[in-house]
């Protein structure tokens, strides 16, 4: 009994420590504590970065704003960037900041990589991280970010696939570097099986060069077979107020004014359906006024800062 109790406490606390969350008031995005209700930041950010997992993400011109979800902490990324996928298909953001580069995972926003330079691009393949100079490529291979397993490749393309090789009768995943003097081909551990000491500029080119030792593989893909969660709110007035109800989850709250639905103000790099999925983001027919925030579910209650919900009338039911 007392490792139960034990248990449930640890769970409940870990997930009341969970408090901060994002929600916009006049166009605008700030974040609230979702145990108090209060203002923890106030709305001047332009959209919302629903893609980062353990943090508040919001945007303002070309800034990325990040709140950890459960200490508030804030960190700030100030320059442009580049986005890649994993071999586990995670997007990572690689932002070029005081002449250093600095890679940030979506889901560990704490766990970054940190380079000694400014890269002028990242890619991902296979897991290992492709660091491009203006001539060369630094590899850092998926068995270790901390420094390069090869420096300064001259490269110009990158080409990556399954393929035979008719020497081990195996299908191996392979990338190749080309477009310079020579053509460089690795393992997807980045270990190099074969070098060709001859300049090709393109991939018909590339393709014939390597014909004798390797060649293309074709693979089926299947879709993972996730449908997503579509939820159909209904609207109606009475007297002053919008009465708002979502019948999947036994929900109704009034508001007032006339109300419909409005979009929430995501840029495509940021979003994440998933991560959006209980929100709801309103408009004002007449004034224009738009507010979007989380609803839990769980608790029945609105995570917008009280002051707000005072001055827009708004009330669960």
């Amino acid at each position: 009994m007392k490792k139960l109790l034990l248990l449930l406490f640890v769970s409940i606390n870990a997930f009341a420590q969970e408090k901060y969350e994002a929600f916009e008031f006049e166009g605008k995005f700030g974040v609230v504590n979702t145990n108090t209700l209060e203002e923890f930041v106030i709305p001047t950010f332009d959209s919302y970065a629903p893609v980062f997992e353990d943090d508040v993400a919001v945007t303002q011109k070309a800034e990325l704003y990040l709140f950890d979800k459960m200490t508030g902490e804030q960190k700030k990324f100030t320059s442009h960037y580049d986005i890649f996928y994993s071999s586990s298909n995670e997007k990572y953001f690689y932002f070029k900041e005081d002449k250093k580069g600095v890679v940030v995972p979506t889901k560990k926003s704490n766990q970054t990589i940190n380079f000694d330079k400014n890269y002028q691009s990242i890619e991902s393949i296979y897991g290992n991280l492709l660091a491009k100079n203006k001539e060369s490529y630094d590899v850092f291979s998926k068995d270790n970010y901390d420094k390069p397993k090869w420096e300064n490749i001259r490269a110009e393309d990158i080409y990556n696939d399954y393929f035979l090789n008719k020497k081990t009768k195996e299908i191996q995943k392979i990338i190749i570097l080309y477009g310079k003097e020579n053509v460089l081909v690795y393992d997807d551990s980045f270990d190099l099986i074969k070098e060709y000491k001859e300049a090709v500029t393109n991939q018909k080119k590339l393709f014939e060069l390597i014909s004798s030792d390797f060649e293309v593989h074709d693979k089926n893909f299947m879709t993972d077979g996730r449908e997503r969660d579509i939820k159909s709110w209904e609207f109606v007035n009475d007297n002053d107020f919008t009465i708002i109800t979502l019948k999947e989850k036994n929900i109704s709250f009034k508001i007032k004014g006339d109300y419909v639905l409005s979009n929430l103000k995501i840029y495509y790099s940021y979003r994440n359906e998933k991560e959006i999925e209980n929100w709801i983001s309103l408009i004002d027919t007449t004034s224009k006024m738009k507010v979007s925030f989380i609803i839990d579910f769980d608790n029945n209650k609105i995570l917008l800062p009280k002051k707000y919900q005072k001055l827009l009338n708004i009330k669960m039911l």
